[in-house]
């Protein structure tokens, strides 16, 4: 079912000649700049290298829940949606999870989104075909902008982030995103023993610790992640 809702939205799409799909946008991620002292807490990154490719998005705070007529509704859980597509009107932002409602089928999953006025933000409306905004939902959606990362499109980061001091031993968590399929996410914990020096660091990237408690980390890069082509 879930198949067939696609298909249609893909050729509702080919059908409307001024719906266009979005680009995703590149970015390399490289910070913070070597030398400078930075001030972080517990759970911020400390480190990160890479590039990634990016779309606009929105962030759907809180789940929305619509009926359209006696049988027919639907509930899109809250989510960050990227924009997918867009036409000289609207913005649409593809929902990763929304469920149809029938009272005849029951529940199943659905193709679709929110779209967005691009004359007017506050015309906010839900979508199941790209170019078939059917729904006001102005006064029920609760939407901040955000930026989604591409699942699809190629990208690799690699983050040190601070978890934190026990005694004399500082936690790092170091992780790598992957957007492309050939390269699964990976993930590492790490800690270091202050007495063995200011100088802590994983594979390439080297931090100098200035001061460390349990909930903030004060630091300067001294050599990050290496270049990703």
């Amino acid at each position: 079912m879930k198949y067939i809702a696609l298909l249609a939205s893909v050729v509702a799409l080919s059908a409307c000649s001024s719906i266009q799909p979005t680009t995703p946008h590149f970015e390399r991620v490289d910070r913070p700049p070597l030398g400078n002292e930075v001030t972080v807490n517990i759970g911020d990154t400390v480190v990160a290298k890479g590039k990634r490719y990016t779309f606009k998005g929105i962030h759907l705070i809180s789940p929305l829940t619509k009926s359209s007529g006696i049988t027919l509704g639907y509930d899109i859980p809250a989510q960050k949606m990227p924009a997918v597509y867009e036409d000289e009107k609207y913005t649409y932002y593809s929902a990763q999870r929304m469920m149809q409602k029938d009272l005849m089928l029951g529940a199943m999953p659905s193709a679709g989104g929110i779209c967005i006025s691009k004359d007017s933000p506050t015309e906010i409306l839900v979508y199941v075909q790209a170019g078939h905004c059917v729904w006001n939902v102005t006064d029920e959606a609760l939407i901040e902008p955000t930026t989604v990362v591409s699942e699809t499109s190629p990208g690799f980061v690699q983050e040190l982030i601070y978890n934190g001091r026990v005694d004399d031993f500082v936690k790092f968590l170091y992780r790598e995103f992957a957007q492309d399929i050939a390269r699964p996410a990976f993930s590492q914990e790490v800690q270091y023993d202050l007495d063995d020096g200011p100088i802590v660091g994983f594979k390439d990237a080297r931090i100098e610790i200035i001061s460390a408690t349990n909930t903030e980390l004060t630091y300067k890069v001294i050599q990050t992640f290496p270049d990703i082509e």
